[in-house]
């Protein structure tokens, strides 16, 4: 055991510490990490055991922090920030045509292209989505999801016809 005022070991039946006479307590024995110093000085850095019922306080406000930055992540949605850039193709549902890289700009234009060829657009964010604007004007509204670097556009063809899903990455 160690003194709880100086931090020096207790010889074997000691009442009192031989280092600094304080009073040896009635007090049950801590894990104990000695940490060095300055010749003379030895602090005692007591290492503390949580209860059960501290560890499931513990385990419920670490779970509840966790809720509330997901729920700010999905109240947030996508913005115009976390589009802008140039996504690269991963994945598809569709083997048609499908844009090989889209590239958003902060002006609300972008480029995409597939085969060697290359196609410029309007864009902007609508409902959790993005309504893109072809030069000729045709408007194509597309559901975005974004998970860390990847970015999946999925257009909903409508009932019967099934949805195109392509995924980029940056």
């Amino acid at each position: 055991m160690f003194c709880v005022s100086c931090g020096a070991k207790y010889s074997e039946g000691a009442v009192f510490c031989n280092n600094c006479g304080a009073k040896r307590g009635g007090v049950a024995p801590l894990e104990q990490t000695v940490v060095q110093g300055s010749p003379g000085f030895n602090p005692v850095r007591e290492k503390r055991v949580l209860s059960s019922k501290e560890k499931k306080i513990f385990i419920g406000i670490a779970l509840s922090i966790v809720a509330l930055i997901v729920l700010f992540v999905q109240l947030r949605g996508i913005s115009e920030s976390d589009l802008v850039g140039r996504w690269d193709i991963v994945e598809t549902t569709h083997s048609g045509l499908v844009a090989d890289w889209i590239e958003f700009s902060r002006d609300g234009t972008g480029q995409m292209g597939a085969w060697g060829m290359r196609e410029s657009f309007r864009w902007e964010l609508e409902r959790g989505g993005v309504l893109i604007i072809s030069q000729l004007g045709v408007s194509l509204e597309y559901d975005v999801a974004l998970s860390g670097r990847r970015l999946t556009i999925t257009l909903d063809r409508g009932p019967g016809v099934g949805a195109i899903r392509t995924t980029y990455i940056r």
